[in-house]
């Protein structure tokens, strides 16, 4: 499955992601890219915040790392993270609540060659994460990702 041609950058309006947190307060309330996956996850397409805060930058404000199971690494050129893509927080969208982000030279650049690389695993990840929240099975899911059933049932 190769999902790479309706992959994108985007931004998210910020009305509808205050509509989305007064139901789901795991909503990012940072105004940041996500990684719009342009498939259907359930009955709605998705998208992943994208935060710039990695585990080691966490660790230095003395805050806990975030689990694996829910979250990736994004790598740079040099070998290190620049960026995590938060899967346990994505939202379910509709077109006409994003819009294109601009990748102007080293902004986001070095995470749209990963995500680019990367899509296909990234896809698969965000199911799995999906189905682990939504199948009520996994209470570690329940504890750190977004009501996903919630959200849809939201934005109708």
């Amino acid at each position: 499955m190769n999902e790479s041609a309706k992959v994108r950058l985007v931004y998210v309006n910020q009305e509808y992601l205050d509509k989305l947190r007064l139901v789901e307060t795991k909503v990012s309330t940072k105004n940041r890219p996500y990684v719009f996956l342009g498939i259907t996850i359930g009955e709605h397409l998705y998208c992943i915040p994208l935060t710039s805060q990695t585990n080691r930058a966490r660790a230095k404000r003395n805050l806990r790392k975030r689990p694996n199971t829910f979250t990736d690494n994004v790598i740079g050129p040099k070998g290190f993270a620049i960026a995590v893509l938060l899967y346990g927080n994505m939202i379910p969208v509709r077109e006409d609540v994003i819009i294109d982000c601009e990748i102007n030279g080293g902004i986001l650049k070095d995470e749209w060659i990963f995500i680019r690389k990367n899509v296909d695993k990234i896809v698969e990840k965000a199911k799995r994460v999906y189905l682990s929240r939504t199948s009520g099975r996994n209470p570690f899911a329940n504890l750190w990702c977004c009501d996903f059933k919630k959200l849809e049932e939201c934005i109708g």
